[in-house]
């Protein structure tokens, strides 16, 4: 006679951990329920608006049905989300109080993928709605990565310090872009919607509470940083640095007047016509391209004053005050005009080909003698 055999039983699904079921030190345990607590409330508004947006969708799409099927399906899914809306914030809390209660676990949730399949690796129905459902998902946490990538860094240092180990990575954050959508999946079960309605409330999440994540994450760093994790923690861009055989720029220097100036003489003005010079419409080209040249050089002089405000504000100083320069004088490019005219005229190479020089060559020829 067969031996009777146990009746197999379900696994038990264990409730979701809690900060107070956790044997953080005091003080962890202090600031991860002031994140909490934060979130809590910023999160409470946009998950409601995110609600009330589905909610008038849904009805919009049911009085532009084309089918009774269709807008059935639209009037059932309204019924559905108002029906089980009292029970999605604090499902979604709960969730977010289990991620934060877990940043000590060694096993870590697997981040978003568009192309994950169903568990079971069956490419059925069920695995198709998992896809489109994580393909929704990944775009929508890799939007809100790009647009927060700093402040997410810097929190992610800041968490390293209150789970006792290196710094965290955006995709396993506990307030993270895609520990939030994960959050948000697990929430929308209670609503018992098709998958269309579920992408629909994830469109919706990421209007009303993702479009001002970067505001959320900024305030939490400001208060933990209040707080004393890593208070002068700072974002400073890398410089690079000048190689050992790479001269260093010469710093110009004031230039003697000409030798046959005479002390008193009046100084006549520079003369600008050179010997072999294009006159006309060359001499017009050459003044387009020298305002051009100016516009140039004034758009990159705001462009490096913008740069080292950034870099002064990342590194919580002000911006070093530009260092004492040569301006050269009336007088020197005077001086330096009327040594050049003295000297015979030559062609220069342009593509391969000579051709007769311009002014920005007179410039630059201007600002080595300048500069000796």
């Amino acid at each position: 006679m067969p031996a009777p055999t146990a009746p197999t039983r379900a696994p038990v699904e264990l409730p979701p951990p809690t900060l107070a079921s956790r044997p953080f030190p005091p003080r962890v345990r202090r600031l991860l329920e002031g994140v909490l607590e934060y979130a809590t409330e910023e999160l409470e508004r946009g998950l409601a608006a995110t609600l009330n947006e589905v909610e008038q969708q849904l009805f919009k799409l049911a009085e532009q049905a084309r089918s009774n099927e269709v807008q059935q399906a639209c009037f059932e899914s309204l019924r559905a989300v108002k029906r089980s809306r009292s029970d999605f914030t604090p499902r979604f809390m709960i969730g977010l109080e289990a991620a934060l209660a877990g940043i000590k676990d060694v096993v870590s949730a697997a981040p978003l993928r568009a192309s994950d399949a169903s568990p079971t690796g069956e490419l059925g129905l069920v695995g198709e709605r998992e896809m489109e459902e994580n393909a929704a998902l990944y775009s929508i946490a890799s939007r809100a990565e790009v647009r927060s990538s700093l402040p997410l860094y810097l929190l992610g240092q800041r968490f390293g310090v209150l789970a006792g180990g290196p710094a965290f990575e955006p995709e396993t954050l506990p307030v993270g872009p895609q520990s939030l959508c994960r959050i948000l999946r697990k929430a929308t079960d209670c609503l018992e919607v098709p998958v269309e309605t579920r992408v629909l409330v994830f469109r919706q999440f990421e209007r009303h509470v993702l479009a001002v994540y970067s505001d959320f994450v900024d305030a939490i760093n400001r208060f933990l940083a209040e707080e004393g994790v890593l208070a002068t923690l700072a974002y400073v861009p890398m410089r690079v640095r000048r190689s050992e055989g790479e001269p260093q720029p010469a710093k110009p220097t004031a230039k003697a007047p000409a030798k046959d100036s005479q002390p008193g003489a009046p100084r006549s003005r520079a003369k600008t016509g050179w010997p072999g010079e294009a006159t006309g419409d060359r001499k017009a080209a050459a003044d387009d391209g020298d305002k051009h040249n100016e516009e140039i050089f004034t758009l990159l002089r705001q462009l490096l004053a913008s740069r080292r405000e950034l870099t002064g504000k990342l590194s919580g100083q002000e911006a070093s005050p530009a260092r004492d320069v040569y301006v050269a004088s009336q007088t020197d490019v005077e001086s330096v005009l009327g040594v050049l005219q003295q000297k015979p005229s030559a062609s220069v190479l342009v593509d391969g080909k000579p051709s007769l020089r311009s002014v920005q060559h007179v410039k630059q020829d201007c600002w080595r003698n300048c500069g000796r």
